[in-house]
């Protein structure tokens, strides 16, 4: 097998050339007849989630999901055209960690991702390192590539960039192009419609939807690419909630009342709400991270002291 590391090719041993070693090998040679000169669907649901990778509580829930994600993967080859590139490969991957399909700690069999995605190993491997500096992805030699784990630090630094970004986007949103404040109310609707139908994690796509709507009220496309990479990031802190519906069910009503200032627009009251509306939610994550993990760093405890 030849991996990229520290910038270097390094040729190892293996039987599918891909990322992942250790269990996951183990449970692709379980999974496989000699006969099978290719990957079946049940390696494609063994292969692609190492139940041993993190000894928390993330790890059992990311093996369940493991065949949920990797077969909407398959439908997602439509969307790939003889043009695609390694770009078009990592956006439908960000897209799905964004939706919450794959979870942290989710590891990525290159042979399975290629075979669903329709799309070389060269490529995959490029948008394995494009999301790796986005900081979704994280290489661990001998064993693989995995979903990240997001740290405090990491959540602090997600809801500074969402300040900069959204709450001057509300502020500006007179000035934006038609149909941007469309797309807000489009978002709002989206994850009102979940919440009636008591899907909470669609409700959380919702919400995702909903504050790229407002990052989009810039006009800018350089602004709405780093948005979809710190939404992404977002979504894998959304994990350590245990219930969904307690993450998100209070925000619907804000996100409502948010559009409807901008409509009036109100821009100067909808932003004073969008940054009380950030530090609530910040705080709330902050508490539910260090409850589950542990871990409470200065800058969780000043905020903590001043909430």
């Amino acid at each position: 097998m030849v991996r990229l590391f520290n910038n270097r090719w390094h040729r190892e041993g293996g039987h599918d050339g891909g990322w992942h070693g250790g269990h996951g090998c183990r449970q692709l040679a379980a999974s496989r007849s000699p006969r099978q000169a290719g990957p079946s669907s049940t390696h494609c649901r063994t292969a692609c989630v190492d139940a041993q990778f993190r000894p928390d509580k993330l790890t059992a829930v990311a093996a369940t999901s493991g065949a949920q994600w990797i077969e909407r993967l398959a439908a997602d080859r439509a969307a790939l055209d003889r043009e695609s590139t390694a770009k078009r490969v990592a956006d439908i991957l960000r897209a799905r960690i964004t939706e919450g399909a794959l979870l942290p700690g989710t590891r990525l069999s290159e042979e399975s991702l290629s075979a669903a995605l329709g799309v070389s190993r060269n490529t995959l491997r490029e948008s394995f390192r494009l999301l790796s500096h986005e900081g979704l992805l994280l290489h661990e030699l001998n064993r693989g590539v995995f979903v990240r784990m997001i740290t405090l630090a990491d959540l602090h630094d997600i809801y500074r960039i969402r300040r900069i970004i959204e709450i001057a986007a509300v502020q500006s949103a007179g000035q934006a192009a038609p149909g941007a404040v469309d797309r807000v109310r489009e978002a709002v609707e989206f994850g009102e419609r979940a919440a009636r139908d008591d899907d909470w994690p669609e409700v959380g796509t919702g919400n995702m939807r909903f504050h790229q709507a407002l990052a989009g009220l810039l006009g800018s496309p350089r602004v709405d690419e780093i948005m979809r990479g710190v939404l992404a990031e977002l979504r894998l802190v959304f994990h350590v909630v245990q219930s969904p519906r307690d993450l998100h069910e209070q925000y619907v009503h804000h996100n409502r009342e948010i559009f409807q200032l901008l409509a009036i627009g109100e821009t100067i009251s909808a932003a004073a709400m969008l940054a009380g509306y950030l530090d609530a939610a910040e705080r709330q994550l902050v508490e539910a991270y260090t409850a589950q993990r542990g871990e409470r760093g200065p800058a969780a405890t000043a905020r903590a002291a001043g909430s």
